[in-house]
């Protein structure tokens, strides 16, 4: 994806969240999908947009993967909070 430098990170997180969740939903629209690979793809994207929010709160988090550790740093009127993981 192609992006002007002036667009703000959390944005840009978002799309990449987007284009991830994207994968996950024509991998598993495919003939003979792969699961393993639509779980990661999804994966992926809950992610991104975990972090995407927090970088739009500006609120610093660790290099990690973990989805509820990422969920528990956001605030705790966020509506991303009541999402299960």
């Amino acid at each position: 994806m192609t992006e002007p430098p002036d667009r703000p990170g959390h944005t840009r997180w978002l799309a990449y969240a987007r284009e991830d969740l994207d994968h996950a939903e024509s991998t598993l629209d495919a003939d003979d999908p792969i699961y393993r690979w639509v779980c990661v793809a999804a994966h992926q994207a809950a992610e991104k947009a975990f972090k995407a929010a927090l970088i739009r709160d500006q609120i610093e988090f660790p290099r990690i993967h973990d989805l509820e550790r990422l969920q528990q740093l956001l605030p705790a009127e966020s509506a991303l909070r009541d999402v299960d993981v």
